[in-house]
């Protein structure tokens, strides 16, 4: 039989609502102005199909309705492909909407199969998931598809028992803290803390309890499919100065803090995030001396300073397979509301002041040698003087190793650290249990608006050189130990205390 041929002036493409009608002419472009054949509109038929599978849409396709070719117009149907279903197994603690919320962010329509793809690898980056898998079927009905998820989850509940000396030896430079985790309380992916502990002294000048009640609640709860979280955090620490020189003077504080969070990631993949959050705080820091209120700081009022504080931070990951590099910005308003202390003397420490925090952290792996270095600097600024729960330290694990923490507090802070993580010791399917440490630490603090001498702490600078050592014996267990050389070391250095020799150590257990 005769091949059948029939002219074309147009082609319409009807039913795509992903490719531009530039974009879709250029497939259909070449078949325009001549006679095709039947066999010239299926191969138009499937290079259309072809283009959508090409990006993805892999459940999507183009259909050659029955109709008459009239005045040279030929149309070319698109059935966009849909899911009408999501089956979610295996899961326990998490609710299935958690995940079928999530999913249907990436499931179109139309449906495209690298962005679920995408999406159940950001389910696998979630330390609470153990595995997920994903199977796409097709659907009772032309263009829809079924999705089968199956999850093998972690347990969420985890609890640690710590042992540490990052407290200030006047208080008790040794703490002892229980920590109880729930990563999922109600199956929403939400997540409470509670953390609660003491320290004491052991040294010759600062013996018994000094931190009487040191208690941490927080809870995190993610209310959409986009991650929006919310989260509470409450602090509390109730201390005695245990120092013997001014240890008749029954010298006591309690410092608490209540905060209300906000953060939105704003785009999220496997390698990039950026995040906003808000956040609110209502700060206060009682003193007392032989059991009466007593200013230890210039502008607290009967000892008491109180600060409500505004903060608006911005957060940023990178990460590759050998590098991550992380950054943030804060800004901080501290106002005049819900009995914040104000204060417009120089000399005074003010509840109502900004503040800008800069973070910024590099970690990157070396291959073949496998060692890991860490590079990180911290910037606090703040145009007038603050309050102490506002002010930051340098000096301690944390911040400058081989010198007391809290050797310095300052309205402005500058802290910058170099450390190399050497593994030395692997088990033989390639678990790195022990690292050897050295670093460099430096830290400067500086204070605003303050007319007396101790607008610059002294010494002005805090610098070390040191190693330590990191032991994993267990899994979510592991021992700390470093010690640090002072470079300027302090006037009248005292040699009571682990942390005067520069010593820092953490003993960490996961009980369950």
């Amino acid at each position: 039989m005769p091949t059948v041929k029939v002219y074309v002036r147009e082609i319409r493409v009807l039913g795509s609502t992903v490719f531009t009608v530039q974009e879709l002419a250029q497939v259909t472009e070449p078949y325009l102005n001549r006679e095709i054949t039947s066999e010239d509109i299926e191969s138009m038929r499937l290079a259309l199909t072809l283009l959508y599978v090409r990006r993805g849409y892999s459940t999507s396709g183009t259909l050659v309705p029955d109709q008459a070719i009239v005045d040279g117009l030929l149309r070319l149907q698109v059935i966009e492909g849909t899911l009408s279903r999501i089956n979610v197994e295996g899961n326990y603690w998490f609710s299935s909407r958690y995940f079928t919320s999530r999913i249907l962010r990436d499931a179109g329509p139309p449906v495209n199969v690298n962005a679920l793809q995408q999406r159940l690898q950001l389910f696998q980056t979630d330390p609470r998931i153990e595995r997920i898998n994903a199977e796409l079927r097709p659907g009772e009905t032309r263009g829809e598809s079924v999705l089968n998820v199956r999850v093998a989850e972690r347990r969420p509940i985890k609890g640690w028992l710590e042992y540490n000396n990052f407290a200030a030896p006047s208080v008790g430079s040794n703490r002892v803290l229980g920590t109880i985790v729930d990563e999922n309380l109600f199956g929403f992916g939400d997540r409470v803390s509670v953390q609660y502990g003491q320290s004491f002294g052991t040294d010759v000048n600062a013996h018994g309890s000094g931190i009487n009640d040191n208690l941490n609640v927080n809870y995190v709860i993610p209310f959409t499919p986009y991650d929006t979280t919310f989260a509470v955090d409450y602090r509390r620490t109730d201390f005695t100065v245990i120092d013997s020189s001014v240890k008749a003077l029954d010298i006591e504080g309690k410092f608490e803090s209540i905060g209300l969070f906000f953060r939105q990631p704003v785009f999220r993949t496997l390698s990039q995030e950026f995040a906003l959050s808000l956040s609110g705080h209502s700060e206060s820091f009682r003193t007392s001396l032989l059991g009466n209120p007593f200013e230890f700081q210039s502008g607290s009022t009967n000892g008491l300073s109180q600060v409500s504080v505004l903060r608006f931070a911005q957060e940023y990951v990178h990460r590759t397979q050998d590098q991550v590099i992380s950054a943030l910005s804060r800004m901080s308003f501290g106002l005049p509301v819900l009995g914040a202390t104000v204060n417009s003397g120089r000399d005074q420490a003010t509840g109502e002041f900004f503040s800008w925090l800069g973070q910024t952290q590099l970690v990157r792996r070396l291959n073949p040698t496998r060692v890991t270095l860490l590079a990180r600097a911290d910037l606090q600024l703040s145009n007038k003087h603050l309050f102490l729960m506002e002010q930051m330290a340098v000096g301690g694990r944390y911040s400058v190793r081989g010198y007391r923490e809290f050797s310095q507090l300052g309205d402005n802070v500058f802290l910058g650290s170099l450390e190399t993580r050497i593994p030395v010791y692997t088990t033989a399917v390639g678990e790195e249990l022990v690292y050897l440490v050295p670093f460099f630490d430096y830290g400067r603090a500086w204070n605003s608006d303050v007319v007396n001498l101790e607008a610059t702490p002294s010494p002005e600078w805090l610098a070390s050189v040191g190693v330590g050592t990191i032991w994993n014996f267990w899994r979510g267990s592991r021992f700390e130990l470093y010690w640090g050389q002072r470079l300027n070391p302090p006037t009248q250095a005292r040699h009571t205390n682990l942390q005067d020799y520069g010593v820092h150590m953490q003993l960490v257990v996961q009980a369950f």
